[in-house]
């Protein structure tokens, strides 16, 4: 659990930060839930987020899902904004060869927003020795008329681009992990 308080409160903006998260994992099998709230005490404007994940361990298969909801809770409908997000994670290894896939859904921000996204991914990653990896990935984003869904990165955040263009990447890399 935490408490954020706001640094830059004023004698008309506060917007502390509430957070709390548990986890279960058993080895094979684990539950994790996290709720957030900010508020803001001019109510024009805060956040509400719950996630929920699940996952599995059997073998050499491995799956997970994740849940979650976000809510700008807006007092004036006109401004407001909430979108449920979904992503399925799944995960196969044979021998020293790694394959993943995720997929990914993001709903309209609000009804007839058409702001709303999908995205596959596929992975294979070689496991060199216990530190290194090489792997490949191919994902797609593919945006609605109006979503921007897009690869940039957070240092550019918030990304900007083409209203329902659906941008493809291509990577390959080395993962070493300390």
């Amino acid at each position: 659990a935490s408490y954020s308080p706001d640094e830059a409160q004023t004698t008309t903006t506060n917007q502390p930060l509430y957070s709390v998260s548990g986890e279960w994992n058993n080895g094979t099998y684990n539950f994790g839930l996290a709720l957030q709230k900010k508020d803001v005490a001019d109510k024009a404007f805060g956040m509400s987020a719950t996630k929920v994940t699940m996952g599995a361990k059997m073998g050499d298969f491995t799956a997970g899902l994740a849940f979650s909801a976000l809510d700008n809770n807006a007092p004036l409908a006109t401004n407001a904004r909430k979108t449920n997000n979904s992503l399925v994670v799944l995960g196969y290894t044979m021998g020293a060869t790694v394959f993943k896939f995720n997929y990914g859904m993001s709903g309209e921000s609000a009804s007839n927003a058409q702001d709303d996204l999908t995205m596959t991914s596929v992975e294979v990653g070689y496991v060199l020795d216990k530190q290194t990896t090489l792997y490949t990935n191919y994902s797609q984003i593919m945006n609605n008329a109006k979503a921007k869904g897009t690869f940039t990165g957070a240092d550019n955040f918030p990304a900007t681009t083409v209203a329902g263009n659906d941008p493809t990447a291509l990577s390959f890399g080395i993962r070493y992990n300390f």
